[in-house]
């Protein structure tokens, strides 16, 4: 029907058409003048592919601008809803009976220094997540290195963090011991061992 529906990667088409020519197959688009079997219509199409391929990259860093303009705004954007939060009208919403327990997370981290401690308090104490799995040492560590929970927004592509529009639910100085104890119990080879974390 239309080029850019077959393909809008300059390169994947390139091996497309050497397939095509392999098999003894020309491209014909039915809205647009191409027919690849004269050196016509393979210029026209390079160049269109081209085009397709500018448009693609042009309109993914848009986006790429879009959300970050959000982000600094202190919005959140999408992705999974982090542990302790609630979206509501698109915006994080603390909800207190998690919030509890990633401040217990923090705190008991803070003073134990091991992950796989801070997991085991939690399933003994049947404090499990909300699909009803007990805790694991990675996920704790995914929460303690989580800066949403500062109440901030972090833009990945730049690593900046800005305010955002949802509470926090630790406060940095707790935040920052987390990171410090973490930073402490990677290996020196810089392995992280989730044991002594």
């Amino acid at each position: 029907y239309k080029i850019d529906r077959l393909s809008r990667s300059l390169c994947d088409f390139t091996d497309l058409s050497k397939l095509f020519e392999r098999h003894g197959v020309s491209f014909v688009s039915v809205t647009q003048q191409i027919d690849t079997s004269n050196a016509t219509g393979r210029m026209m199409l390079n160049i269109l592919m081209s085009f397709a391929q500018f448009e693609r990259e042009m309109t993914a860093d848009r986006i790429k601008d879009k959300i970050y303009a959000s982000k600094k705004r202190g919005m959140w954007t999408g992705g999974p809803t982090p542990y302790g939060y609630v979206l509501r009208d698109k915006k994080l919403n603390i909800d207190p009976e998690m919030a509890k327990v990633v401040k217990t997370i923090f705190r008991r981290y803070a003073a134990v220094g091991s992950s796989l401690h801070v997991a085991r308090e939690l399933n003994d104490k049947h404090c499990f997540r909300p699909d009803n799995k007990p805790w694991e040492p990675r996920m704790v560590v995914s929460i303690l290195k989580n800066k949403v929970y500062t109440g901030k927004i972090v833009a990945k592509n730049t690593g900046e963090a800005f305010d955002g529009q949802h509470e926090a639910i630790v406060s940095e100085s707790l935040f920052a011991a987390a990171q410090n104890l973490l930073a402490a119990n990677i290996k020196t080879d810089g392995k992280t061992n989730l044991h002594s974390l």
